[in-house]
């Protein structure tokens, strides 16, 4: 049996993206991960996006997918997403 995915291991690869517009800010320290949740092997992590159409957003979940799917082969990763005011 694999070992559980936890919550840290996520947040830890979430950890090493960096934003695309900001040089050497990662998304964590610019408040973008607004929350993470781990069921098994499905992990959901919600990012907290300026607006909908944010330009560097589709880019920002396709290193999302990359980073928590490197921690294991076979995770379904969702994601969520909403506006700020």
């Amino acid at each position: 049996m694999a070992d559980e995915i936890t919550e840290s291991m996520v947040y830890e690869a979430l950890g090493r993206i960096a934003h695309l517009g900001v040089t050497h800010r990662r998304i964590q320290d610019l408040g973008l991960v607004a929350g993470v949740e781990v069921h098994g092997e499905r992990v959901r992590v919600a990012l907290a996006l300026p607006h909908a159409n944010a330009p560097t957003g589709e880019e920002l979940v396709r290193q999302v997918r990359r980073a928590v799917g490197s921690i294991r082969a076979g995770l379904d990763v969702a994601r969520t997403t909403w506006t700020e005011g």
